[in-house]
């Protein structure tokens, strides 16, 4: 995967696929691997990250295909091979509600991976706000044996889940000419306060051994995501990002052309130098492109508050905002 192979036959392009413990008859993975022009590094959860996605999403279908409960689904196939496994379906079944039924505004979607020796099951809950998909809340069960650190352990797993829904709705590098067009968190953004979802983390321990935290929390974030999407809008997200074809909550430029226009928001719109967004709660921020176009609106408003960072021109923007929440809906 880096241009070296480990002794013995390279498993690390099929992890996520041909390791999970569903009992299914006559199942086989196989891969190949190709030389590219482009250089690659490890991911986090490596070859679970995009086996995920595509393992998980496969399943879905053949649920759906079967006209069986997604859910119901997984934890049949898993009963069969994996008691831990099975008990982290169920429980992620009981900890978000899972009844198999929503809203027409809203969508839920389930996946589960075993990676690094920790099975890991998630449900993603999405809304539709008038025409725009937020991520609403994730459910995560995971089983890792004995829990030393508890709060370690949930830290890793939402960590983790975020570092996967940022990937799935927005993650993309793009080439000029041989050269990557991203080149930081300026081109190349995650998930933030304003569009992450709640997190409700559940830690079972009954596998025999220790087993790993910073990694299994990714890979089923992706296709949870994607199934959720699929339950809302009836469409199959059958390539990454989402943003591509789902109208799913970043910087929401759309919101903000429904607020009406505030002495900050027209200062601010000569610049060029920012993305509107909208909170949860209402309040309306921005993602700054560039600091030192924005700091002369900022000045003037502000005289005697410095503008010195993407942090502090967002956290004053909701706070000269947060009076005015009401005219952004």
């Amino acid at each position: 995967m880096m241009g070296f192979a480990p002794p013995g036959a390279d498993k690390g392009h099929v992890e996520g696929a041909f390791d999970q413990p569903y009992g299914i008859p006559n199942y086989r993975i196989t891969g190949h691997l190709t030389d590219l022009a482009v250089p690659l590094g490890f991911w986090r959860s490596v070859g679970a990250s995009i086996n995920g996605f595509m393992m998980e999403s496969f399943i879905d279908e053949l649920a759906h295909a079967a006209g069986a409960d997604p859910l119901q689904f997984r934890l049949d196939l898993a009963t069969r091979e994996h008691a831990p496994s099975a008990g982290v379906i169920a429980a992620v079944r009981d900890l978000s509600g899972w009844t198999g039924q929503t809203p027409a505004n809203v969508g839920r979607g389930v996946a589960f991976t075993y990676s690094f020796g920790t099975p890991v099951a998630q449900v993603v809950e999405v809304v539709d706000e008038n025409g725009t998909i937020r991520i609403n809340k994730v459910w995560i069960v995971c089983d890792v044996g004995t829990a030393l650190n508890p709060d370690t352990i949930k830290a890793q797993m939402i960590g983790g889940a975020v570092y996967g829904l940022s990937a799935a709705v927005m993650g993309e590098i793009t080439f000029t000419d041989g050269i990557a067009d991203q080149g930081n968190f300026s081109d190349y953004d995650a998930l933030r306060m304003h569009n992450a979802p709640q997190f409700e983390v559940e830690i079972l321990e009954t596998g025999p051994h220790l087993t790993g935290v910073g990694e299994p929390g990714t890979p089923p974030s992706m296709p949870a995501l994607a199934n959720a999407l699929f339950d809302l809008t009836g469409r199959r997200a059958t390539r990454l990002p989402l943003i591509l074809d789902f109208d799913v909550l970043l910087s929401a430029a759309h919101n903000h052309r429904k607020c009406n226009s505030t002495r900050l928001m027209r200062m601010l719109d000569k610049t060029g130098a920012y993305v509107p967004v909208l909170s949860q709660s209402g309040q309306l921020f921005v993602i700054v492109r560039n600091i030192a176009t924005i700091r002369p609106a900022f000045s003037k408003l502000r005289p005697s508050q410095p503008v010195n960072s993407v942090v502090t021109a967002v956290h004053y923007i909701g706070h000269l905002s947060e009076n005015r929440s009401k005219t952004c809906r």
